[in-house]
């Protein structure tokens, strides 16, 4: 039997009947089985009444998920809403594990999840590829960490994101099975006949010239080439939120339109040709520092980042041409879909074309959420966390 990929994305008041029907309806397209339930939930939600509610349609098939800022399949974009993706595959196996203590200990968090997943000697013979989903707590502040310590610990290729709540700023959870945990990972190791294939992009340019962190701690930031950090990232914005957001920079009085502005302009880190993208957004305090979604370390040179609405629409269709060029689009049976919550904020309206861009190129069911934080690694890369970024994920037939 060939993998099959079905997809379900339901809004309304009440957290378990949502979550039941959205599985039932990703369930039709599959034949009413599931090998794999994948769970994307707004923070509307009771998060433990959408997991019962999927676990009672789908007879309690294995279930990874977390939460969100935001839900997509190929049916339609939303927000306030659970999106279910349902797997049915002779051709894959699944195997799960959820570590906590993400924030104070990486790398004991992801070693606790390699000791709770025992894969025969057959399986690895019949399934030769071997890749891992992960999703973690968005708010943590170690995503650069967590996919260093995947990536050693499992010698495997890296892809997921990390979880959202609305751009509440305040909690996000990761979801294996019936549990639900904050400050956690959950993974889904995945063996394969045919590989898994990924791409990523994004649509940034710099802004600023080269710039160095002076002062940090952490994933916060305090200044940058000896000034206020705060300070420094207006300077360069100022020719830009005018047209881009509809405000001056000398107007922005509250910290949610500061928010705004630190999600729409992202700080670029120089790898090799390129620039790996760290998002500010999750700045909250009220002073001249700039949080990050990750750690980042004094000297570290930096570019202040800007992408235009047609860069960022292209740019997702360009992640999706780079994952087809690794397996070909008659192989695949579905996609996953991680993208950063950033390029809603700067697309709006116009998010759900870049979406489309996507489903023209592949052609397949689409299951996605805007994340605080992308993962798309191979064994080799320097880094595999990403931000205001597309990954496309390809599930193989």
């Amino acid at each position: 039997m060939e993998t099959r990929f079905g997809t379900g994305i339901e809004k309304g008041e009440n957290g378990f009947e949502i979550g039941k029907k959205a599985a039932e309806i990703a369930l039709s397209k599959i034949g009413g089985k599931a090998d794999l339930c994948i769970v994307f939930s707004s923070s509307r939600y009771n998060y433990d009444e959408v997991v019962k509610g999927i676990r009672e349609a789908t007879k309690h098939a294995p279930l990874i998920g977390c939460s969100t800022a935001g839900e997509f399949t190929e049916e339609k974009v939303e927000s306030g809403s659970v999106a279910v993706g349902a797997i049915s595959s002779d051709s894959c196996k699944f195997f799960f594990g959820m570590g906590e203590g993400l924030k104070e200990d990486p790398l004991g968090c992801v070693e606790s999840i390699e000791e709770q997943i025992k894969i025969s000697k057959e399986d690895e013979e019949r399934f030769p590829n071997k890749s891992l989903l992960v999703l973690g707590d968005g708010l943590a502040g170690r995503g650069e960490e967590l996919t260093s310590s995947a990536v050693m610990t499992f010698n495997m290729k890296l892809m997921g994101g990390t979880a959202g709540d609305d751009l509440k700023m305040k909690e996000t959870y990761v979801f294996m099975n019936d549990e639900v945990k904050n400050d956690a990972v959950s993974v889904c190791e995945i063996l394969s006949k045919a590989p898994i294939a990924f791409g990523v992009n994004h649509g940034h340019v710099p802004i600023s010239p080269l710039l160095e962190i002076t002062k940090a701690s952490e994933n916060v930031v305090y200044e940058i080439d000896n000034k206020p950090a705060w300070e420094v990232w207006r300077q360069y914005c100022r020719d830009y939120t005018k047209e881009d957001l509809g405000i001056g920079i000398d107007d922005i009085k509250t910290q949610e339109e500061k928010s705004r502005l630190l999600t729409a302009y992202e700080m670029g880190i120089q790898a090799g040709e390129g620039y790996v993208i760290r998002w500010p957004g999750p700045s909250t305090k009220e002073d001249n520092s700039l949080t990050f979604a990750t750690i980042i370390p004094e000297k570290t040179g930096v570019v202040v980042m800007r992408g235009s609405k047609e860069s960022q629409i292209n740019s997702a269709r360009e992640a999706a041409e780079i994952a087809i060029s690794k397996i070909g689009k008659e192989n695949i049976a579905g996609a996953l879909i991680f993208d950063c919550i950033v390029r809603s904020v700067i697309l709006g309206d116009d998010f759900s074309k870049a979406i489309d861009e996507i489903k023209n190129v592949l052609g397949v069911p689409l299951l996605g959420f805007e994340t605080y934080g992308e993962i798309g690694m191979d064994v080799g890369d320097i880094t595999g966390f990403h931000n205001t970024t597309t990954v496309v994920v390809l599930i193989p037939k």
